[in-house]
């Protein structure tokens, strides 16, 4: 059985490279950034909701507001240990 041929390492070209210039040119730049972009499904539905019950929506945004303050609390994981004999 023969050995598996070896993978050829690239070869570099050493010489005279002629590095080509482009001019400059300016990035076209928008006059908001990032751009708009359009409403979603949601978006509009909760813009609907808030001008019909503008009251409830101030409401509604006032709990959620409190609620982002408070700490936030995470439930410790428990985990049974795990049977090899196959049990559980």
């Amino acid at each position: 059985m023969s050995p598996a041929p070896r993978a050829q390492k690239p070869r570099r070209r050493i010489g005279n490279v002629q590095e080509r210039s482009f001019p400059a040119m300016p990035l076209p730049k928008e006059e908001h950034f990032p751009s708009p972009a359009p409403m979603t499904n949601e978006e509009r539905a909760l813009v609907v909701w808030a001008s019909r019950a503008p009251l409830e929506a101030r409401q509604a945004f006032a709990d959620l507001q409190k609620r982002n303050e408070e700490p936030v609390s995470i439930q410790p994981i428990q985990m049974q240990p795990l049977q090899s004999d196959g049990t559980q």
